[in-house]
């Protein structure tokens, strides 16, 4: 969670940028009590996929858990490649999934601003790792890129839903105004999407930088950072990180309000000693999200004619991946993995990486079967064909072209694209 209303570094606020593509759970309210602790009917079910076959390659190297940022990254590549899962791996997915359904409490960690109690209590629909609540988070936004860095007013903030006893509510700080609403991502075999080689990325051709003006035709662009693991940003709406690992230290900070080492998320204003979560600790849940069963699937065969009519219109400009890890094929995302202009009315803030406010990443539609909706980033959209309707910009033609459908063609389309 957020700490009061202090300057962050340039560092924190791109990890609070994380924050705003991994929120869970609803609302601006601000409440002095504790939330009961989470149903736990739903059980941790096993999330990797691979076998447990041991390869020398892939081994952990003793103390790997704290070895650089991309020498993990590259790890966990060779790993999901190969389709094993060494000894150590194991371990570390094992303790990291125990670390998914830990309740927090003010104890351990939590809070003071906190919107739940664990990992699992918002991503647990259908499974431990698949989508959270249908509700939303509220957010704030101040000032305007690229501004000062250690401005307050340059960085966003998340309303947090719940305070910890003895501690004042959270006051947002009144040059904030608010910018949306945030549906929890799918966290399924995101380390797919982190293995993705930043030059596959930046190779697809339709690859451009933003300019004004109007768009309708797909070209798409993607934030480069050249200290990043891969190269390119590619987690968030607007993206704002590039792995697992930063991601969930942001998520765990502004969720849970629990700290770590990493320097911009390293303390808070409880009595909990800082930081209350290891390093260890972190590179585990990294590992335990990084490594779980993606959730792409071969689609039913009956959905073949809707698959085809997907592509022919145009959604598969952007919704479309050919990606290699390793030289392995990777699940097919459904997702470019790039930045489109998608119209001022789905526009959001200008946010780091320069991404401006009309420019979103084209959502993975991989586990489209497991998402009962609502649909968009801020879930104004009920059904599949309401959100394909919403898209605008680099969008508009695939748009109307599914709007020029007949009332079965469209049932097909829509038919497929919930089964992806």
């Amino acid at each position: 969670m957020h700490r009061r209303p202090e300057s962050p570094s340039g560092t924190a606020a791109l990890a609070v940028l994380c924050i705003l593509l991994a929120s869970a759970l609803a609302g601006c309210r601000r409440e002095a009590a504790l939330p009961p602790p989470p149903q736990t009917a739903i059980a941790v079910a096993p999330a990797v996929g691979l076998s447990g076959a041991v390869s020398p390659t892939d081994a952990v190297p003793q103390g790997m858990e704290f070895a650089d940022l991309k020498s993990r990254v590259d790890w966990r590549a060779r790993m999901l490649a190969s389709g094993t899962l060494s000894e150590p791996a194991k371990s570390s997915v094992s303790r990291g999934q125990a670390l998914f359904a830990k309740v927090f409490t003010p104890q351990n960690g939590l809070g003071p601003f906190f919107n739940n109690t664990s990992c699992l209590a918002c991503h647990n629909l259908p499974d431990p790792l698949g989508h959270g609540s249908p509700e939303v988070t509220t957010h704030f936004w101040a000032g305007e890129y690229p501004g000062n860095d250690a401005n307050e007013a340059t960085n966003p903030r998340l309303m947090p839903r719940f305070t910890a006893e003895g501690h004042a509510p959270f006051a947002m700080p009144p040059q904030f105004v608010k910018s949306g609403d945030r549906l929890p991502p799918q966290l399924m075999g995101l380390g797919w999407i982190e293995a993705v080689p930043g030059e596959q990325i930046r190779a697809q051709p339709h690859l451009d930088k933003p300019e004004p003006g109007v768009h309708t035709e797909p070209k798409g662009w993607v934030p480069d950072k050249v200290e990043a693991a891969r190269g390119t940003m590619r987690f968030g709406l607007k993206p704002a990180v590039g792995t697992v690992d930063e991601f969930i230290i942001g998520a765990l900070h502004a969720e849970l309000g629990v700290t770590t080492p990493n320097r911009a998320f390293n303390k808070d204003d409880d009595t909990t000693a800082d930081p209350e979560m290891t390093f260890s600790e972190v590179v585990d849940l990294a590992n335990f999200v990084a490594l779980s069963t993606p959730p792409a699937r071969p689609l039913p065969a009956e959905h073949a004619a809707g698959l085809e009519t997907f592509k022919t219109i145009g959604c598969a400009a952007c919704h479309w991946s050919a990606f290699t890890v390793e030289g392995k094929p990777t699940p097919q995302f459904y997702s470019d993995l790039l930045v489109h202009d998608m119209g001022k009315a789905l526009a959001d803030v200008h946010q780091m990486e320069s991404t401006p406010p009309s420019y979103s990443r084209s959502t993975p539609l991989w586990s489209m079967h497991l998402n009962p909706g609502p649909y968009l980033h801020d879930g104004r959209a009920p059904t599949v064909e309401a959100a394909i309707l919403a898209h605008a910009g680099e969008g508009t033609k695939a748009r109307d072209a599914f709007a020029a459908l007949d009332a079965p063609a469209k049932k097909v389309l829509v038919d497929a694209v919930r089964a992806l």
